[in-house]
């Protein structure tokens, strides 16, 4: 996982199970806000699996030795 904050702008890079998620105070509802930073890239969902098909790759189920 690799965040990088540029002044009013933050990246965010992550490869594997990582997450990243902001923490803020948030005055107006005077608590704590949580933001998420990464998502899933998953091909079992469905925008997923379109994106890796338009590109020419394949999502298959990989079967293990108890099938």
């Amino acid at each position: 996982m690799a965040v990088l904050f540029d002044r009013n702008t933050i990246y965010c890079a992550n490869a594997g199970d990582s997450r990243a998620v902001l923490y803020s105070y948030d005055r107006a509802q005077g608590g704590i806000k949580i933001t998420p930073l990464s998502e899933d890239h998953k091909p079992s969902m469905p925008v997923e699996k379109k994106r890796v098909l338009q590109v020419g790759g394949r999502v298959d189920t990989i079967k293990g030795s108890m099938g």
